[in-house]
């Protein structure tokens, strides 16, 4: 899939295949990012670019989340010193991820990713989810370099690949889920200094502000582009066709930046017209519930997260935001505190319109999730995101054996496989979501 990054149809900018979160600094808002980055190749200030639904709406953002990425340059002697406090949130993590996308191993073995719960704390703090009792707001320090090695006491991560000449770009992303508060602005960035070889180090500041969403891509008048595109793929990577709702494991796109804790099931569909809506039923794993840090592994939870979101099925992946009537706002994911269950610890996600939603959410125990009302003839994929796994749990996204093939996921899963189909919504009123199936 290693096409061009940026495509242009009538003096406008468009991504193709490869983009990335490497090339979302350089591709959306006009090439803002690229002015963030001074003559040397690195940034003037850390963390130039915020992925999420109110900011930059791309690579399957949750809405739970927050990404933020620093984008910066490979050079001799050059080393990127973190100081952060942990969050107060269910989860937090640090990738890096090397030019083109995709995470990496280098240095005696070190991955390019750390989870909260693997980070050492610094003298005289404490990890809250490695440590029962801490609190958040503990100090922790996190070194990038190149060839790195490991070091009792230090979080270090890979700069990049072994192999990365000089001006080799890389991007460190930080990634907090379920911030207590439910406000990602009140999140603490941490500082970040820069350490080249024979200077002095210098602290970047954190940039004033993100790369704002440019979705001009969003045009109908590409879908068929886009669905001819997917027609095109070698069939080792082509996914069951739009409309054949049954949930299918990807084919694994570094491009995307694919999170190591996190794995995802999708459907495909065009919003169905007239009342017809798509409802997805499965047993609801065991996570852990709230916004604050606690120990992990935990022997009573699956997983730390789930959530299920609808997107719009273009390259960018971006997540549905509705604008209402009233000016509030319904953003296309539903977490698993949001989930209702029935007795039997089973979901039920009706995918719907917001004209449905009253009549949808009239129905007993079911959750609603958003089409798109701007874009509803582009293709949606609606995503089942399993987080952070528990060792002993073998029903999760990340055990399935094979991408592309929903029969396989199904029988990987058990019961905790998301069965989905297309329902008129008058019956599942009537009759309830077991008539539909």
């Amino acid at each position: 899939m290693e096409f061009a990054i940026i495509k242009v149809r009538n003096g406008k900018k468009r991504w193709g295949w490869v983009g990335g979160l490497v090339a979302v600094l350089w591709a959306v808002g006009g090439g803002q990012g690229q002015a963030q980055m001074n003559g040397s190749g690195q940034p003037d200030c850390a963390w130039q670019v915020r992925l999420g639904p109110e900011h930059t709406n791309a690579f399957f953002p949750d809405t739970s989340a927050a990404y933020w990425i620093m984008r910066y340059e490979v050079q001799p002697g050059l080393k990127i010193r973190l100081h952060g406090t942990f969050p107060e949130s269910r989860f937090a993590s640090f990738t890096v991820y090397k030019d083109g996308g995709g995470t990496f191993v280098a240095g005696d073995g070190l991955a390019s990713d750390i989870t909260d719960y693997e980070m050492v704390p610094a003298v005289g703090s404490a990890n809250p989810w490695a440590e029962a009792g801490a609190t958040p707001g503990g100090a922790f320090e996190l070194l990038l370099e190149a060839n790195p090695a490991r070091q009792a006491g230090v979080n270090v991560l890979p700069l990049a690949p072994d192999d990365a000449e000089a001006g080799a770009g890389g991007s460190l992303v930080y990634r907090v889920y379920v911030a207590r508060t439910g406000n990602f602005d009140e999140v603490p960035l941490p500082r970040v200094t820069l350490e080249v070889e024979g200077q002095e180090p210098r602290v970047i500041p954190a940039c004033a502000s993100s790369v704002e969403a440019d979705e001009s891509w969003a045009h109908e008048s590409w879908v068929e582009e886009y669905l001819s595109d997917m027609q095109k793929l070698p069939p080792a990577l082509a996914a069951p066709p739009v409309n054949d709702v049954r949930f299918f494991l990807p084919y694994r796109d570094d491009s995307l930046g694919p999170n190591e804790d996190s794995g995802y099931l999708l459907s495909q569909l065009v919003p169905p017209r007239g009342e017809q809506v798509l409802v997805v039923r499965g047993l609801a794993p065991q996570q852990v519930s709230g916004g604050l840090p606690s120990v992990w592994p935990d022997a009573a939870a699956d997983m730390r997260y789930w959530s299920i979101c609808s997107n719009l099925a273009l390259v960018q992946r971006p997540v549905v935001v509705n604008v209402l009537e009233d000016g509030s706002v319904d953003y296309g994911c539903r977490y698993d505190d949001e989930v209702a269950l029935d007795a039997a610890g089973y979901y039920t996600v009706v995918v719907g319109t917001e004209a449905q939603r009253a009549r949808i959410e009239a129905v007993h125990g079911v959750t609603f999730v958003p089409f798109s009302n701007a874009w509803p003839r582009v293709p949606h994929l609606v995503l089942l995101r399993n987080m952070l796994v528990s060792e002993g749990f073998e029903y999760a996204v990340q055990n399935v054996g094979a991408p592309n093939d929903p029969e396989r996921a199904a029988r990987d899963m058990g019961a905790y496989y998301p069965q989905a189909t297309l329902c008129e919504l008058a019956v599942l009123r009537k009759l309830g979501a077991e008539a539909c199936f």
